[in-house]
């Protein structure tokens, strides 16, 4: 789900409508705010006495879209009503998968029994069975949260297999190609572009290419990927999107398929892990990863230092150390204190060494701190 100004898979589009006489547009955003004094269905039984703060009632806030494909768009109205006796004020909108934007003007307050509507842009990205909840927060007293519920069923237009391009260890210096066979699950799919980003992205080249039809007489494409020998040495990460078109009868659609690609280039030094991992951890609690590193060949080498990058690097420390007397094997050991702030954390390790070719290598670190 996301809002109209933000250009994700998944979207909910969230705006305000009250509707008030004399109420102008009061947001520079894509939403409007209006207000409206006409009872909604949700009125309280006569003889219940009306409670002196605001009530947030939804006619229904359960939005079931049935059955769509990945490649449409739907749109659905919630309304709702101040079923209280004081100024209701919607003080956020905001969806629960992660696209947080929100366009619409949160300054409006409604009155008794004045209403309003929750328009929200549904865009799915998977298949299956899907549940997303949109969270309305308000000055409601009793329940200041409140959950709108879209529902739908999505069939997707494309297979892939594989899915995830893990290319593994790959020689360092050296070329490499890898791929993946796309299935179209729909009729009347065409595929013709290939889109390569991240910071593997220069170093990639990538094409489709109708490749016949499968047993089941479904459309087929094979898209080749070719790292090139400049990939810089140790864990990398890349994305890839393959898109075309379907036609409907309201027209040609969009649809894409999004791959990760992933690996890890190692050559004379290998490493027995491509990231040091810390995962979950606690604001400003202290921890240690280790990675070793050896040559291939097992002879002896030397590691001269170890520099730490990235936010994480003012409380961490990384130390080389031998782990026999000749040195054929060093532990790079990771430690310190976590961020003191939440979210996610990463960086690198900038290891120097005395093997010809790979003076300086990197290794990189990442986690989570809890919210």
């Amino acid at each position: 789900m996301r809002f109209h100004r933000l250009d994700r898979p998944l979207l909910a589009t969230v705006l305000m409508v009250a509707m008030a006489t004399g109420c102008e547009d009061a947001s520079t955003t894509t939403a409007a705010t209006s207000k409206s004094s006409t009872p909604a269905s949700a009125a309280p039984t006569t003889g219940t006495p009306r409670p002196d703060y605001p009530v947030l009632a939804f006619d229904d806030p359960v939005i079931d879209f049935g059955s769509m494909g990945d490649w449409e768009k739907r749109q659905a109205t919630v309304t709702f009503r101040n079923a209280g006796g004081g100024s209701l004020r919607i003080t956020k909108v905001e969806p629960t998968c992660g696209c947080t934007s929100v366009g619409f003007d949160t300054t409006p307050t409604y009155g008794p029994d004045e209403t309003g509507e929750i328009v929200l842009d549904f865009t799915p990205k998977g298949q299956g069975r899907q549940s997303k909840a949109v969270r309305v927060i308000s000055n409601d007293p009793d329940e200041r949260v409140r959950t709108i519920t879209i529902k739908a069923d999505i069939a997707a237009a494309l297979s892939a297999a594989p899915r995830v391009l893990q290319l593994g260890r790959v020689p360092y210096r050296t070329a490499h190609t890898t791929g993946t066979t796309l299935t179209a699950l729909q009729p009347d799919i065409e595929l013709d572009k290939v889109v390569t980003s991240g910071v593997l992205a220069p170093h990639l080249n990538a094409t489709v290419t109708p490749a016949g039809k499968d047993g089941q007489g479904r459309s087929t494409w094979k898209v080749d990927v070719t790292l090139d020998d400049r990939v810089p040495w140790g864990w990398f990460t890349g994305s890839m999107v393959v898109s075309g078109r379907i036609r409907t009868d309201e027209g040609d659609k969009p649809v894409k398929m999004n791959f990760a690609i992933n690996g890890s280039a190692e050559g004379e030094i290998a490493a027995s892990d491509s990231m040091f991992r810390f995962m979950m951890v606690d604001a400003g609690d202290t921890g240690n990863r280790t990675i070793d590193l050896r040559r291939v060949d097992l002879q002896p080498f030397r590691v001269l230092g170890a520099t730490v990058t990235g936010r994480a690097a003012d409380g961490l420390v990384a130390t080389p150390t031998p782990l026999d007397p000749d040195g054929r094997i060093w532990r790079i050991d990771l430690a310190g204190s976590m961020p003191a702030t939440n979210g996610v954390f990463k960086g690198e390790v900038l290891v120097r060494t005395d093997v010809p070719g790979e003076e300086a290598i990197i290794l990189r670190y990442s986690g989570v701190v809890r919210r």
